[in-house]
């Protein structure tokens, strides 16, 4: 093996990764190779330039697109890196919240299969523990006896907007539910 020309399929087992990748890099712009026989089109890589594909490789694996990489690789500057890590990072914390709302209304979603699986049938009356919890609310200026199907939609879109201009996730807004007073129930 030619440390110095290797070819694509030796370049790729060498450093775990598909020819279809390398070719991918070579398009972008990201992993030109050192040398491409003008005839066959056969791509030679020199063995140093694997530390550059580690490198595209470890900021892939940081959740940078293309396109991020080869802006980076093409400014040629260390500070480059960092700021783009540091904004990374920045981001996969806003998702890692994001994700943990998501799995947390999953979980509550489940939990309400459950209840409702257990409930008894029959219209048999029954006691029910529940944890405590905490109940965000939004008054609504229509009545809800006054409206149909429709009315309470729409009140329902009212809820989620303003859930939207309180940056409140709207994960929340996906385990609603609707509170009546008791001096409404009995008109």
């Amino acid at each position: 093996m030619d440390l110095q020309r290797l070819t694509i399929g030796q370049m790729a087992q060498l450093n775990h990764i598909s020819e279809q990748t390398l070719r991918l890099y070579d398009k972008e712009g990201l992993l030109k190779a050192q040398e491409v026989d003008l005839k066959s089109g056969y791509r030679y890589y020199h063995i140093l330039q694997s530390a550059r594909l580690d490198l595209i490789q470890n900021l892939k694996m940081y959740g940078l697109t293309l396109k991020q990489i080869k802006d980076i690789l093409n400014s040629n500057h260390i500070d480059a890196i960092k700021k783009q890590l540091e904004y990374q990072e920045k981001e996969i914390d806003i998702r890692m919240e994001q994700l943990t709302h998501t799995k947390n209304t999953l979980k509550r979603v489940l939990d309400n299969y459950k209840r409702y699986e257990a409930l008894p049938k029959n219209g048999q009356i029954f006691l029910e523990y529940q944890n405590e919890r905490h109940i965000y609310t939004l008054n609504c200026e229509q009545d809800f006896f006054e409206q149909d199907e429709s009315g309470y939609e729409y009140m329902l879109r009212q809820l989620k907007q303003h859930l939207v201009s309180q940056d409140i996730p709207l994960s929340f807004f996906y385990n609603i539910g609707t509170v009546i007073r008791n001096l409404h129930l009995f008109r």
